[in-house]
């Protein structure tokens, strides 16, 4: 491949007042053997540290690296190619439909080399980086994804898009190599719940209760000194799912599991995310819906556990619906209402007619699950599972809603 008219980065006199000049020279006067991979990008794109280049390239420059069928052998990549792999779809869908993000995404492609040599065109804007022995320590699956997208995606769609490169060799190349078998030993792997510190809605919240002097944040890992938290996260979400005015428990009893709170956390622009944190919700909202959730709970825990038996086990399996059913006896058409017309909620909640109502509510149940699902004493063993099934809440409720008790 011929190069266009090009001149080494570092000229002779630069060479010799280096403390490494012998190197360099050696290495600049090297003649890259035939399967050397040309790589150019705007010199201002470009770094250089020791023999290292970091920088920005162009997905079309990129895009031969690995567009042959055996790349991942002739990179010496630590994995194939995952066709499957959702997340390689998504990076696709990313560069053919955003192609100026797609740089930001992911971490960087680390390429080695056994030798580099660095030319300056000779209009002085670019630089091509000649490399010999190249493999591919980490990102692998974007290079393939890059040379995929070539089919359909024109030159010019390419240009678009940057992807963020380290060239490294020696003994920098022979470190990374070694550390990228052991990344998942010293990355935090992000979680759901870290969506939430994007969210305007707990924003908006957090601030509100900024002003009366209550800590209320979503992050993981806040180190709140001497304050404690005003609210966890985890019981906001369920307590609004209870408080929700649904006509049947869905929220409350996709959100009372980890895994549940983690599909509603991962996507914060769809329902059921949502249907729970909107622009109605201010910290107000969630205040009454958590003491609700406090209160109702503390009723359900003070049954006597010994006589927790048959289809009791609904209080102690069910709690969520325990709590949503209960809840249809406050006015929650006005749980979101700030304003001077509304309710007393603490007034309502602390009452001893709520916490006669959540009893009451939950004795209802037991009785309507008896009904729908009767059992023999050998079945017994059988009720967490069940009374976990939201088909089975469903009948409960639709029992219990025919005989008007919700």
């Amino acid at each position: 491949m011929a190069l266009p008219s090009v001149v080494p980065i570092m000229n002779d006199a630069s060479a010799a007042s280096s403390p490494s000049a012998a190197f360099h020279s050696a290495h600049l006067a090297w003649a890259p053997p035939a399967g050397t991979v040309h790589l150019t990008a705007n010199a201002d794109d470009l770094s250089q540290h020791h023999e290292n280049w970091h920088g920005w390239f162009s997905t079309s420059a990129l895009s031969p690296l690995a567009a042959q069928p055996d790349a991942a052998i002739t990179l010496n990549s630590r994995r194939g190619y995952m066709p499957d792999s959702p997340e390689n779809h998504r990076l696709a869908r990313l560069l053919r439909d955003s192609p100026e993000d797609f740089g930001a995404a992911g971490t960087p492609i680390v390429l080695g080399a056994d030798h580099v040599a660095a030319h300056r065109h000779m209009s002085g804007d670019r630089i091509t980086l000649q490399l010999h022995g190249l493999e591919c320590i980490d990102g692998f699956q974007q290079l393939v994804t890059i040379s995929h997208s070539k089919r359909e995606l024109s030159p010019g769609h390419l240009d678009r898009a940057f992807a963020r490169v380290d060239v490294l060799t020696g003994d920098a190349r022979e470190r990374a190599r070694r550390l990228h078998y052991e990344t998942h030993l010293y990355a935090n792997a992000a979680r759901p719940q870290d969506n939430l510190s994007r969210c305007p809605h707990l924003s908006r919240c957090r601030e509100q209760f900024g002003l009366e002097g209550t800590l209320f944040d979503c992050r993981r890992g806040i180190v709140a000194g001497p304050h404690s938290y005003g609210y966890n996260i985890t019981t906001v979400f369920r307590a609004l799912a209870c408080l929700s005015s649904s006509q049947y428990p869905d929220l409350a009893h996709l959100v009372g599991t980890d895994e549940g709170l983690d599909l509603v956390w991962s996507h914060m622009e769809e329902s059921p995310y949502r249907d729970l944190m909107h622009d109605h919700v201010q910290a107000w909202s969630i205040q009454r819906a958590v003491e609700t959730y406090d209160v109702a709970q503390n009723v359900a825990q003070s049954f006597d556990k010994s006589t927790i038996t048959g289809h009791k086990h609904l209080i102690r399996y069910a709690r969520p619906l325990v709590i949503w059913a209960a809840a249809r006896s406050l006015p929650l058409h006005e749980l979101h209402n700030g304003g001077r017309d509304a309710p007393n909620w603490h007034a309502l909640i602390r009452s001893a007619d709520f916490k006669t109502e959540v009893a009451a509510t939950a004795h209802a149940l037991v009785i309507a699950y008896e009904t729908v699902r009767p059992k023999k004493p050998r079945e017994y063993k059988q009720y967490k599972g069940e009374v976990e099934n939201l088909d089975v809440w469903y009948e409960i409720v639709d029992l219990m809603r025919s005989k008007r008790e919700l």
